[in-house]
Parts: C-alpha cells; sequence; structure tokens
C-alpha cells in the first residue's frame, strides 16, 4: 500500500483495532470507536500515537501522515 493512501483507519489497524487502541493510550474504547467512525483522530493524542509507532517499527505513521490524512481536499471548501 502507497503511504499516501494510509487512511485513519490503517492507524487503528496498525495498532490492533479500535479496542487495543483505546487500551494502549488510555482512552475510553468509545472514543476510539467515535474517533474512527468520524475518520478523525485526536490532534492531542498525536504525539503519543508517533512515539508509540516509533517503538513499534511502524515507520510510515509520522506527524507529516497524520496531517496529511486529516487535511483531506474534500474537507476544505475552496473557492472556485
Amino acid at each position: 500500500m502507497s503511504n499516501d493512501s494510509r487512511t485513519t483507519d490503517d492507524v487503528f489497524g496498525a495498532f490492533g483495532g479500535p479496542a487495543k487502541f483505546a487500551r494502549t493510550f488510555r482512552i475510553k474504547p468509545s472514543t476510539a470507536s467515535e474517533m474512527k467512525r468520524r475518520q478523525s483522530i485526536s490532534v492531542d493524542l498525536w504525539p503519543e500515537i508517533v512515539a508509540e509507532a516509533g517503538r513499534e517499527g511502524i515507520d510510515w505513521l509520522t506527524y507529516e501522515r497524520l496531517t496529511q490524512m486529516h487535511a483531506r481536499p474534500f474537507r476544505i471548501a475552496r473557492l472556485s
């Protein structure tokens, strides 16, 4: 899979799904599930996510990648 096509689903998958993600980052399972449903991971978790990804050898999971997956063009209203 190209790094350009990574999504928030890939982040949850990299950590074993929403339940394990919740345990890893000490958040409520319902919070993790809602972030997955909304396809938006809370920015305040990004430092922990990037650090844990580094420890786990998940090299593609960087601040830049998180920014790119959250800044999709369809989310931004642009002038023609």
